[in-house]
């Protein structure tokens, strides 16, 4: 399980500037507050892999979301 501490460091890695909070989704996965992508975790170590996160409703592939659009 994920620590507050831990939490408060974890930034998306999609975003380009780096400075988009993660917040906790559930128990299994950790959610980017802009663009909504889910990250799942496994005994507490969060899957930061972007190929295997899991994109928003609606978005078929990384490069349309919005953080990496207006690059």
């Amino acid at each position: 399980m994920l620590t507050p501490e831990q939490l408060q460091i974890l930034r998306c890695p999609i975003d380009p500037t780096r400075t988009t909070p993660l917040v906790l989704e559930d128990q299994v996965r950790v959610m980017c507050s802009q663009c909504h992508v889910q990250f799942k975790t496994r005994e507490g170590i969060v899957n930061m892999i972007v190929a295997e996160a899991i994109l928003p409703e609606g978005c078929s592939r990384v490069g349309l979301l919005p953080c990496v659009a207006k690059k």
